[in-house]
């Protein structure tokens, strides 16, 4: 069940065109995305998600937000995909990074080296994320 705000957003975003003001349907859909997404209620939040990225794939906050709800609705390559896209906009959006771990640990698959160890700048990243993220890095053999 929505609370009110996002009941009213959600309302707002069906007579809402995207043409004429897009920064108000990107907040909305953010808002609802978020408030759906805190009530693990990702295939609904999945759609809004999508809507926010496609009105701001610029952003590496709506990308890194999009690659989120791809890992949460278990599409884990589109995931992959699109956090590298959101560290291509932004290389110091340590989000994007954590989305992008945790999905390669999700999908067995050890985290490349070579894409997430390759900049002094990740590794400060790395080492500014909770001890329990650090513990869970499973790096792929680099020799």
């Amino acid at each position: 069940m929505m609370n009110l705000l996002s009941f009213f957003y959600d309302k707002y975003l069906h007579i809402a065109s995207a043409e004429e003001n897009p920064i108000k349907v990107y907040e909305a859909a953010d808002y609802v995305g978020w408030y759906l997404s805190t009530k693990g209620s990702w295939q609904k939040a999945y759609k809004y998600y999508e809507l926010v990225y496609k009105l701001r794939p610029d952003s590496a906050r709506a990308v890194s937000n999009y690659c989120n709800a791809l890992f949460n609705v278990h599409r884990y390559d589109e995931a992959i995909a699109y956090c590298n896209e959101a560290i291509e906009l932004d290389s110091d959006h340590p989000w994007s990074y954590y989305i992008l771990s945790k999905t390669y640990e999700r999908k067995g698959s050890p985290i490349p080296i070579s894409r997430c160890l390759s900049t002094k700048r990740y590794e400060s990243k790395v080492l500014s994320l909770p001890f329990i993220f650090i513990a869970s890095f499973r790096l792929e053999n680099s020799g």
